[in-house]
């Protein structure tokens, strides 16, 4: 059988990176979609350019960079905002994922939120889905991000909800335990998917 092509996603601070990190540990090339969106957003891209005149200066630093956290505070709070962005990005990150696709030898995941919402599932052989507690989201993204119980919230209420993802889920990995927990069942769900690809 030729190279496999995984796709994964869950919900914020669900814990993909976390899975990404063990398949990358395993030889696995890792396609990350909000490390492509990050580096759009730097000062000199034409993405940079684009969504400064989207959204206005308000969302740089005082170097010149786009302040994540702010642009994420105000296209949260905007589902019209939000729609622009995306608008803006995902074309972009979708050519740059071909293009890697291309390039990749052996085995590949692609590790994006939003790859049910676009239709991404649908060209990869598998998909994983990372599940954690509504609760424990809540928790992480706060820990995380700095953020109000209700920005987390707001943040929650903005994606699909995890119950739709699974739904289109080949395998489902439960992030809400010790991480050596969640390596095993990593490590079990890429021996099926080899297993069943040999």
């Amino acid at each position: 059988m030729g190279a496999v092509v995984l796709g994964l996603t869950g919900g914020v601070c669900t814990g993909k990176s976390v899975v990404a990190r063990f398949l990358r540990e395993e030889g696995l090339t890792v396609i990350d979609a909000d490390e492509i969106a990050r580096s759009l957003l730097r000062r000199g891209q034409e993405a940079y350019r684009m969504v400064v005149e989207a959204f206005g200066e308000g969302i740089l630093r005082d170097g010149g960079e786009v302040d994540r956290r702010k642009l994420g505070r105000l296209v949260f709070s905007d589902s019209s905002k939000r729609k622009r962005l995306e608008e803006i990005l995902h074309p972009l990150i979708e050519e740059e994922i071909e293009d890697r696709l291309r390039r990749a030898q052996g085995d590949v995941v692609i590790d994006s939120p939003l790859l049910i919402e676009r239709g991404d599932h649908r060209k990869v052989d598998y998909v994983i889905v990372v599940y954690a507690p509504r609760p424990l989201q809540i928790e992480r993204m706060r820990r995380r991000d700095g953020l109000s119980r209700e920005e987390a919230e707001q943040r929650l209420r903005a994606q699909w909800p995890l119950e739709e993802k699974i739904a289109q889920a080949h395998f489902i990995i439960n992030n809400a335990g010790p991480l050596e927990y969640t390596r095993e069942q990593t490590l079990r769900v890429l021996r099926a998917i080899r297993r069943s690809n040999q």
